[in-house]
């Protein structure tokens, strides 16, 4: 099945919600029905999986919790997912994060074929050498940048997409929890420029130009910066084993709906000059605000408001779960209780039902 291609909404900016940006054409990740989830793939790159350090851009928009994109085969997973709390797990509503696996070694078929006996002594050696320091990454990058002019092949991925390569098939493996989990602040609901950089302890999540305040969790502390990551291709619009998929299809009208604009994945580690360039020029064309020193806290402190409003309200008797506060006019923007609505996705307003109104969408009058 094909997703459906929509155009994006043009009021994409949180501070300033009547300030027109620009619509761009989407991927939505559901039928052309709308009642059930699909997903892309890429073929596995020809070049080789992508190995340590990984840039990864993402124009796009989550509703709920939900997985933008992964590896094929091996999960390196971006999006909304895994909720650490009581009250996240409740809404659906998880602060965005990179989900790995480590990875030790990378072994080919052929080679196990080829060397037989010779491939398992030399085994211990192999995973010794893929979980040391990154210091040997670091010294063959600046002798490579020492011989002299790079050629115009360094430039770029050269693989052929072709749709019609045939796929390995992926582990079922939903129930085991990712190995490494980095965590950023901001929640789904709205269109942003996310920016990944996977890269041990010192892995880091962009918001719409803004660095994210990150926990990272890891099931071996000792190994949070060692621990390698593998990108053997895209799975996009789901996890690769299609258990966190980012549309849910037959909900209620709006939510589980979400798309992405843009997806970009470079090798390393980029330069946060050229970062910021990126940023710039995908937030200028989708008409995305960047966020100004200052402001990342209290959009933080927006998102939490928001998660707050919706645990309080979608909880059930005992009502145990309680916060410190909810601001009025945040509650009163929940799609449960506001009088006015728009879909985050696309923009287009949606239909209400009036309290004490039941044949139609006015209201009554009380």
């Amino acid at each position: 099945l094909l997703p459906r291609l929509i155009y994006s909404s043009m009021h994409k900016d949180m501070l300033h919600p009547t300030l027109a940006g620009k619509r761009q054409t989407a991927v939505q990740c559901l039928n052309a029905s709308g009642s059930s989830a699909v997903r892309l793939f890429t073929p596995p790159f020809a070049c080789g999986p992508l190995m340590g350090r990984i840039t990864l851009l993402c124009v796009g928009v989550a509703t709920e919790d939900g997985c933008f994109f992964s590896g094929l085969k091996r999960r390196c997973e971006f999006g909304h997912m895994y909720p650490q709390s009581e009250r996240n797990n409740l809404i659906d509503m998880s602060p965005v994060c990179i989900a790995t696996d480590a990875v030790k070694a990378i072994r080919r078929k052929e080679n196990k074929e080829d060397n037989g006996e010779e491939d398992k002594d030399n085994e211990d050696d192999e995973e010794e050498g893929e979980e040391g320091d990154d210091d040997d990454d670091d010294d063959e990058d600046d002798s490579s940048e020492d011989q002299g002019e790079i050629s115009e092949d360094a430039f770029g991925c050269k693989c052929p997409f072709n749709p019609n390569t045939e796929l390995y098939d992926t582990d079922n493996d939903e129930m085991k929890p990712p190995d490494v989990l980095h965590r950023g602040q901001r929640g789904p609901g709205q269109w942003h420029c996310y920016v990944a950089i996977v890269d041990g302890i010192h892995s880091t999540i962009r918001v719409d130009g803004a660095e994210e305040t990150m926990d990272h969790l890891c099931r071996d502390e000792d190994k949070v910066d060692r621990a390698r990551v593998l990108l053997d291709g895209l799975t996009i619009g789901s996890d690769h084993s299609f258990d966190m998929s980012l549309c849910y299809g037959e909900g209620t009208p709006g939510e589980g709906e979400g798309a992405i604009s843009e997806l970009v994945a470079f090798q390393g580690r980029l330069p946060l000059p050229d970062v910021e360039a990126l940023e710039q020029y995908l937030m200028k064309k989708h008409g995305i605000s960047k966020t100004e020193p200052g402001m990342g806290l209290f959009l933080q402190q927006e998102d939490e408001w928001k998660r707050d409003a919706r645990a309080l309200i979608e909880q059930s008797a005992p009502y145990h779960m309680t916060t410190e506060g909810v601001p009025l006019r945040v509650a009163a923007k929940d799609p449960t209780l506001a009088w006015h609505r728009t879909n985050e996705v696309t923009g287009e307003k949606l239909q209400v039902a009036r309290i004490g109104s039941r044949l139609s969408n006015g209201s009554s009058g009380w």
